[in-house]
């Protein structure tokens, strides 16, 4: 399910969401507090490399893949508050370009995050190296594509204003305390060489949606290596004449019931196809198990063909 870039390039403007900007009052010091407990700071050394989450009571924690490749490649410590231990890659999710940490010796009763069933536009907060700060969370459901597969997943946009230059797995919990996305990418970077005086440089951010996030953790908990990112094994594309299947792997879903390349895809679902993005967004819809129904066209010939959707294959490699 790959997108091209221009299907999916972001034009954003950055703005202001600082506590005397009067968008909203700051948020409260419990808050802040629950976030950095659940929160880490990866060091190797002196160097923060990136930042975790906490998502169980045995110190199991969340990060990006850019994060998880320093802590593979060397010695890398968890810390914050209450915890400091070293912590090794378990098991990696190239779908949603996320990553499993594990402790390399038992935490018995860590306070973790629970995951927020939906983000919605508001006001919430981001751990960073420096400590919480207020966010925005300005767009949800963006559409955008993930993962060193490139595979098409919405994204949640964050703006905010902070000092440090590494949100690289920095954690975005709502205003209940929930876990809404994990910051992997910046489209504004602080300047290093900016004043200590003054609002902090604005930062445009973003993090895969709330559904890709609760599939991820899904996969990476799995303890039988299994996806539970949806899949049918087609690559498809915009044409002048519609949007055309591009190839069908094999073996899939998809070449199982017989989806060849080059057929246009009319209608997905109950939908009339104008775009991939239409396809895409239809298919991130539907959970392994289900059935993906679609009308092709091959020379005139139009044709209905059901697809059972299948768990992307390439759950739990190893960096």
């Amino acid at each position: 399910m790959l997108l091209s870039a221009a299907k999916i390039a972001l034009v954003l403007v950055s703005v202001s969401v600082s506590g005397q900007d009067g968008l909203a009052p700051p948020l409260s010091p419990a808050l802040a507090q629950h976030a950095q407990q659940r929160t880490l700071v990866l060091r190797a050394g002196e160097e923060v490399v990136g930042e975790a989450v906490l998502i169980d009571s045995n110190g199991s924690a969340l990060t990006t893949l850019e994060a998880a490749k320093r802590v593979a490649s060397g010695a890398v410590v968890g810390e914050n508050a209450s915890i400091s231990v070293a912590y090794t890659v378990r098991r990696t999710d190239p779908v949603s370009g996320l990553a499993l940490l594990a402790p390399a010796q038992a935490v018995q009763g860590a306070p973790y995050a629970a995951l927020a069933s939906s983000a919605t536009q508001g006001i919430g907060l981001a751990v960073v190296p420096e400590g919480a700060v207020r966010v925005g969370i300005t767009r949800v459901n963006l559409p955008g594509a993930v993962g060193p597969n490139r595979v098409y997943s919405p994204l949640t946009e964050v703006r905010f204003e902070a000092r440090s230059s590494n949100i690289n797995g920095a954690p975005v919990f709502d205003a209940n305390g929930l876990l809404v996305g994990i910051l992997s990418s910046a489209l504004e970077s602080p300047n290093p060489a900016a004043t200590e005086i003054g609002p902090a440089p604005p930062v445009v951010a973003f993090s895969v949606g709330t559904k890709t996030l609760a599939r991820a953790v899904a996969t990476l908990q799995d303890r039988n290596n299994l996806s539970h990112h949806p899949y049918i094994g087609v690559r498809y594309g915009d044409s002048t004449q519609g949007v055309v299947i591009l190839s069908v792997s094999a073996p899939s879903p998809a070449s199982a019931v017989g989806l060849k390349e080059g057929e246009l895809i009319r209608r997905a679902g109950q939908r009339v196809v104008d775009s991939a993005l239409d396809v895409a967004e239809y298919l991130y819809s539907l959970e392994p198990g289900e059935m993906a129904v679609f009308s092709v066209e091959s020379r005139g010939i139009q044709r209905t063909v059901i697809v059972p959707v299948g768990r992307y294959p390439a759950a739990g490699q190893a960096l």
